[in-house]
């Protein structure tokens, strides 16, 4: 999304705009003329011209009923204007979301890029809407100034340095405005965050009983972000203050000036009162450049807040390369392939090679680096140094539907949307059949529980599937990857929750279909990988060993101890 998005889009609806701009210049011209008309009506009442009254007072009528509709219908069609913008700027953004790096989510919560990519196109639009009306009335106020210069230059050059002063004022509101107005924005940011926070883990917080502590937490930045507030309406109504003493003395002089200028007979006092009439109008010129003033500083606030999260520079997104490959084969290996967490080195000059339809175990102590190897090889994250080749492809330089479509994660907790089950079975692949999805539901026993549920395959399972099990989830995620059928499968402590029955069902039909994938299991349980064609044992990073199961029972120490241990338990 570029910063000329907003023009981007307004060529799409470029008829639209043509009749939004007319409407806008007829709003304009008839705000320009009744001024004029009307000050030709006080001068007819003030010389008692019943006929000229009568006319002008019928030519008012007919132009405010043409005003009327006109106001009416630009109404109309900036309102379909402003719904088009706003969809099609939440569409980009929505996209712009998916590309982002996952570790910009690691150090930010949800909250923040839900604020940020939710609420500023919406108030970007809103301004715009701002603008639209600010810009049309200070055009109107510009003609209406002419037409008083018409009456007397030195009343209008006095009208205009009130108006200067008050527009300074406002200025400078709006100046203040705009740093407390970011801040605020960032309080509640951070608020939002940590309230979603506070919801998404509102059932460890009672279990582990530290309800209160998380309730001063957010007492206390609830009482920052409204300081905050209140520091920003201080300011602005200590400036509006100002601004009405100054329209107060600006009212009091322009009567003394005008009554001086009668004295000297270079004002007739019908002038003095069509002046006194509209110096409001020239004031509302003031205010209308500061409005805009204001509108057009929270407008770019709000973009820069946007762009700060989609163009890349602040918030790093993914880089794909341009090479598509049509059937991978499921060749994976990795290459001197260092990778570090908030430099933290994680893997140290990794080498492996993985074969088309091999079934690799994987093992190690937690933290040594077995997830994070499913990460980079899904390229959720970019390794520091090294090469990672897919089919003797770089990653770096493979499109995102190559790598995505063809490799499936399975996590240990993965994330079953607040949905229908099969609903959440088919959101990899819509067009999959009833019938073959129950196909694929029975090779992972899923259809034991869900045909025992009252609505079926159309139950709803609620937000992060809260109302299954781990076992039942983790059927699903696994169901889910069969039917999506990439070439690849990571398995992430897949099975772990599952009981041991259902267990080794799971193993069964993995085995079953593993001579047509390429699988990687990480496990806890070493007896659930001792039939793969090999397992790695790493630790600090690295690959300590590699073999099979009977050939790292007697090459690798750390593997035997761990079977031995297994084995007592």
């Amino acid at each position: 999304m570029k910063n000329n998005s907003i023009l981007k889009y307004l060529k799409k609806k470029k008829k639209l705009v043509i009749i939004c701009i007319l409407l806008c210049i007829i709003v304009m011209a008839l705000g320009i003329i009744f001024p004029i008309i009307n000050a030709k009506l006080i001068n007819e009442i003030a010389n008692i011209n019943l006929d000229s009254i009568i006319l002008i007072a019928i030519v008012i009528f007919f132009l405010a009923l043409i005003s009327r509709f006109s106001e009416y219908y630009l109404h109309e069609m900036w309102r379909k204007l402003h719904q088009y913008l706003t969809l099609e700027i939440e569409k980009s953004i929505t996209l712009e979301l998916f590309s982002l790096e996952t570790k910009n989510f690691d150090t930010k919560g949800t909250g923040f890029f839900m604020t940020r990519l939710r609420e500023e196109p919406a108030n970007m639009t809103a301004k715009l809407i701002s603008l639209r009306d600010y810009i049309m009335n200070i055009i109107t106020g510009l003609g209406v100034l002419i037409f008083i210069i018409t009456i007397n230059i030195h009343m209008a050059l006095y009208m205009i340095i009130g108006s200067l002063i008050v527009c300074f004022i406002s200025v400078l509101k709006s100046n203040k405005k705009y740093q407390l107005i970011n801040k605020e924005k960032d309080l509640r940011e951070n608020d939002k965050t940590n309230f979603g926070e506070i919801i998404r883990g509102i059932r460890d917080i009672k279990v582990l009983n530290f309800k209160d502590t998380m309730i001063k937490k957010a007492y206390l930045r609830q009482e920052k972000l409204n300081d905050a507030s209140i520091t920003t309406a201080k300011i602005e109504h200590k400036f509006d203050v100002l601004g009405k003493i100054v329209i107060v003395f600006f009212d009091l002089f322009l009567l003394v000036l005008g009554v001086s200028l009668i004295k000297n007979n270079q004002l007739s006092g019908a002038s003095l009162l069509i002046l006194y009439y509209y110096s409001g109008r020239i004031l509302e010129l003031s205010m209308w450049f500061s409005y805009f003033y204001d509108a057009l500083s929270q407008y770019n606030l709000s973009k820069n807040r946007l762009y700060e999260v989609i163009n890349g520079l602040k918030y790093k997104k993914e880089v794909f390369g341009n090479i598509s490959i049509d059937k991978v084969k499921g060749n994976i290996e990795f290459k001197d392939v260092c990778f570090s967490y908030n430099k933290e080195i994680v893997l140290n000059n990794m080498n492996l090679i993985i074969k088309p339809n091999e079934t690799i175990g994987i093992v190690g102590k937690s933290g040594n680096g077995k997830t994070t190897m499913f990460n980079l090889l899904s390229k959720l994250y970019t390794i520091n140094s090294g090469e990672i080749l897919i089919d003797g492809y770089n990653i770096n330089d493979l499109t995102e539907d190559t790598i995505r479509e063809n490799i499936s994660v399975i996590t240990q907790n993965p994330y079953i949307f607040n949905m229908s089950i099969k609903d959440n079975l088919k959101i990899v692949n819509p067009n999959i059949t009833d019938e073959e999805m129950y196909k694929k539901a029975k090779m992972t026993f899923l259809d034991e529980f869900v045909n025992k549920l009252e609505n079926g395959y159309d139950t709803i399972v609620g937000e992060g599937g809260v109302t299954l099990s781990g076992g039942q989830k983790q059927r699903i995620a696994i169901t889910r990857a069969l039917i999506k059928e990439s070439k690849i499968i990571l398995l992430d402590e897949a099975t772990s929750s599952l009981d041991n029955k259902t267990q080794e069902t799971i193993h069964e039909a993995i085995k079953k279909i593993s001579k047509y994938y390429t699988i990687l299991i990480i496990a806890h349980r070493l007896s659930t990988i001792k039939e793969c064609d090999k397992i790695m044992f790493i630790d600090k990073g690295e690959i300590i060993d590699m073999g099979t199961h009977d050939e790292l029972m007697n090459s690798c120490k750390q593997y035997k101890s761990l079977y031995e241990k297994e084995l007592m338990e």
